[in-house]
Parts: structure tokens; C-alpha cells; sequence
């Protein structure tokens, strides 16, 4: 796996998009494709040269602009890659690029690389992640590394979440900030807490109880 970050960062992208390069030989798997910056272009360029390989299968998360827009730098790379993701939802976006459709457990390969795409709504409707071989758990914006993340559907991210902690996983890749190499289970439980915490709080302020000036400055946040 070889990392090539989206040089995009900011206060919701934190450092940035993550976009992985998966698998070894000739072809190539890559997750998600950045925001669309020069530099992005340029550095996933000399990546595919070092590696004498070309991107045939493209795996996009979700559909929000900084993990799309640099589809076109990736065709332009190379233009025979397919681009795979969620369409069950007639999603304004899904019009931009030409989209293959992505379905709950498909399973791509390369060499030395088996990945399984798991449908993981919440974050959004058409939420991905993705799962290897060796339990790398590769989250897109489902779960971040070292920030609280932007949830649209609480009921379908608690499903999607329990669905992945009985998946067992070992190392946990985001769609932003670090990967957690130790301790994943640990993080993925303490994320659907920090969630349900976060619940709790709301139905609190809903039927008036006190809740303390800390927590509602992070409710206000939406985090």
C-alpha cells in the first residue's frame, strides 16, 4: 500500500484527502482520488513511474467532492482504469464521471491484493469502505484518524459501525489524518460511544436537562 496524499488540507480535510495505492505488478488498485490539485497530479505521476505499474481499478468512498475531483488527473494517467462507485441513490454527483456501479460485497483483485467493498452508510448514503485479506479496514470519512467526522444518518452509521466491528480489523486506513495500526478495535469501539455520548447529549437539550458548556460547544460543532 503506498499512500499519496490529496494536498488539499483544510479545517474539514485536515492534512488533506488520503488516497491509497493498493497491490503490486503492473496493475494497480487505487482508493479514492483526491480533490483535483496540480501537485496530486504530479506526485501520484512519479509514484506510477517509480512502480512501473498503471491504475486499472479506481474505488471511490463516497461521493463529496474531495475524494472525486481527481478522477480526471487519474484517467488522464490512465485512461483505461474503471471507476467504481455507490450509485443506488441517483446522487447529483454521480453524473459528473463515468461511473461504474459499486455493490455491497463485491471483491476486486491485483496482485497481491484482495479488497471487498462494504457498504458503510452513514457519513453519507452512499458511503463505502473497504476491506482487504489481511483485515486493513481502509474507512474513508466513516472514521477518522485524530478527528471527529460529519455524520448525516446516526441510525445508519451505528449499523454501519456495528457491522464493522465484528469484522475484526487490525489496521484502520482514513479518508484523512493518520492510520491506526494499534489498537483498531479499540478505536472503532470508542468512536461508536463517543457517538452515542454525542446522542445522549442532544435528547438531554431537547427535553431541557443541563448538559455541560464543554458539550455543547462540541454539539454546536456537529461533532
Amino acid at each position: 500500500m503506498i499512500l499519496i496524499p490529496g494536498y488539499n488540507p483544510g479545517q474539514l480535510t485536515l492534512q488533506g484527502t488520503n488516497t491509497y495505492l493498493m497491490g503490486t505488478g503492473k496493475k494497480r488498485i487505487l482508493i479514492d482520488t483526491g480533490e483535483g490539485k496540480e501537485q496530486y497530479k504530479i506526485h501520484l505521476k512519479q509514484i506510477l513511474e517509480q512502480e512501473q505499474c498503471e491504475i486499472s481499478i479506481v474505488l471511490i468512498t463516497h461521493h463529496h467532492l474531495d475524494h472525486i475531483l481527481g478522477i480526471p488527473q487519474v484517467l488522464e494517467l490512465c485512461p483505461d482504469a474503471k471507476v467504481y462507485k455507490g450509485l443506488d441513490h441517483n446522487l447529483e454527483n454521480d453524473k459528473l464521471y463515468p461511473f461504474l456501479p459499486l455493490q455491497d460485497g463485491q471483491i476486486f483483485q491485483v496482485e497481491n491484493c484482495i479488497i471487498t467493498a462494504i457498504s458503510l452508510p452513514g457519513h453519507c448514503v452512499d458511503h463505502f469502505g473497504f476491506i482487504t485479506q489481511s483485515s486493513e479496514w481502509f474507512s474513508g470519512d466513516c472514521l477518522l484518524g485524530g478527528s471527529s467526522c460529519y455524520i448525516e444518518n446516526l441510525k445508519q452509521y451505528f449499523q454501519s459501525m456495528e457491522k464493522v466491528e465484528k469484522m475484526k480489523i487490525n489496521t484502520i486506513h482514513p479518508g484523512h489524518g493518520y492510520s491506526i495500526v494499534e489498537g483498531a478495535q479499540e478505536t472503532i469501539q470508542k468512536q461508536v460511544q463517543h457517538r452515542k455520548n454525542r446522542e445522549q447529549q442532544i435528547y438531554q437539550v431537547i427535553n431541557g436537562q443541563s448538559v455541560d458548556e464543554n458539550s455543547v460547544s462540541c454539539l454546536s460543532r456537529c461533532e
